[in-house]
Parts: C-alpha cells; sequence; structure tokens
C-alpha cells in the first residue's frame, strides 16, 4: 500500500502566508492621511511595516510572538523583542543600511551592543515633527505589557485580528536596544496626559496595516479595548 504524506497547509499557515502577503502588498501602497507628508515620518511608518511582517515570519518559525524581554537565569533583562527581530529585518530595504551585528551572547548595554545602538539610533524610533510650525519631539515604538495584551509576561501569544501590536509614544527615554517598555497602566496614565496632543501617533495592528490615531482615540477605554487580544 503506497502512503502519501499530507501536505496541506493548515488554517493557521495559510493564515500566516495571506498575512505577510497582504502586508506586502501595503508596502507597495503610499497611504495619503495625516502624518504622512514628512519624509521621516514616511520612513518610519514604512519601519513599522516591515517590523509587523517580521512579527509574522518569527511566528511562522516559531509559532508565537517573541517575548518581550529575554531574560538570564538569574532573571536578568538581557534583550528586548526589538533586538529579537534584527535578523529578520537585515534584509529589508529601511534597514538594509544599518549596522547590525548585534551580540546575543551579550547583554544589551554591552559596550558593543551600546555602540550598535547609537550608530543605529533611529531604529524603531521616529521624528515627532509634522510641519514646520512644530516643534521637534521623538517617538519611540513600544510594546504595552500586560496579560491582556499580545506581550503578556505569563504567556506567549499567536496574532490574531484587529488589535493594537505596537504603538509609538512620544518623549520616551532610551535607544532601542534598551528592555524596557510600557504597563498597560503606565500607557493608560500617559493617555490622560497630554503626552498624545495635539496630533495624535501612529499605531501597528495585528494585520500589519499602519493608523494614525488621533488624540481624542487616546482614552483609557479605547486603548483597553483595541490592546486587548481576541
Amino acid at each position: 500500500m503506497k502512503i502519501t504524506k499530507n501536505t496541506s497547509l493548515s488554517s493557521i499557515e495559510i493564515l500566516v502566508v495571506l498575512t505577510i502577503f497582504a502586508i506586502l502588498a501595503a508596502l507597495l501602497v503610499p497611504e495619503v492621511q495625516q502624518g504622512t507628508s514628512n519624509s521621516r515620518r514616511q520612513h518610519f511608518k514604512n519601519q513599522m511595516k516591515y517590523i509587523a511582517l517580521a512579527l509574522h515570519e518569527y511566528q511562522n518559525e516559531h509559532g508565537c510572538l517573541p517575548p518581550a524581554v529575554i531574560k538570564d537565569e538569574q532573571g536578568n533583562p538581557m534583550h528586548s523583542w526589538r533586538a529579537t527581530l534584527l535578523p529578520y529585518l537585515k534584509a529589508t530595504p529601511v534597514f538594509e543600511d544599518c549596522q547590525l551585528d548585534y551580540r546575543f551572547d551579550e547583554p544589551w548595554n554591552s559596550p558593543h551592543n551600546q555602540q550598535i545602538a547609537e550608530k543605529n539610533h533611529t531604529l524603531f524610533r521616529g521624528d515627532w515633527k509634522l510641519s514646520q510650525s512644530d516643534q521637534t519631539r521623538n517617538s519611540k515604538l513600544v510594546a504595552v505589557i500586560d496579560d491582556s495584551t499580545y506581550w503578556s509576561e505569563n504567556q506567549s501569544r499567536q496574532l490574531g485580528i484587529d488589535r493594537i501590536l505596537l504603538l509609538e509614544v512620544p518623549e520616551l527615554s532610551g535607544l532601542w536596544n534598551e528592555p524596557t517598555d510600557l504597563t498597560l497602566d503606565e500607557l493608560i496614565g500617559l493617555t490622560q496626559t497630554d503626552r498624545f496632543a495635539p496630533h495624535g501617533a501612529y499605531v501597528l495592528f495585528d494585520d500589519g496595516s499602519v493608523r494614525w490615531l488621533i488624540r481624542e482615540e487616546f482614552n483609557p477605554g479605547f486603548m483597553r479595548h483595541l490592546l486587548q487580544t481576541p
């Protein structure tokens, strides 16, 4: 009796492949909306799209998202999820000129890794100046750490649909290699200040789309809804 091997893709694998194709298609279609007229803002937005693609590729390979923080045996933070994605980003157009020889056998703040972060200080960061009259601000792409979000400390998540994966937050200190992000409570606290005023911010959704949320959408109830995984 001849045995044939079942090579059909599972529904999850098909969904991952379709999502990756959708992200690639979105990268080829420029969007006209508030915040995209500045070339540096557009570059940052393109970074976010390729980061989404890298996260989907990571999930396709490992079956889940990367941990928000990789720790050593003593529980000390070693690397951020941002560093974990570097091998997936090296060949992408917006990162191909970056020096990304990051060393995972050294902690994030080793002299070598700190030098790499300083040389590539614009990674995972964006300018906040949208017009000539605006004061220049700087934003950082962060994960929101909570058991209800994609970045739970207690379990690994798989990507769903129509929920926030990452978002930029203005005026956060630290380079991208630093393994720090925001807790949900910290983000909610920022939404009750003028941190997102007057323009709003870019938000990366799990389907790979980058959307511009206006200041009024950064409120506790709406953020909790958009961050809660399906």
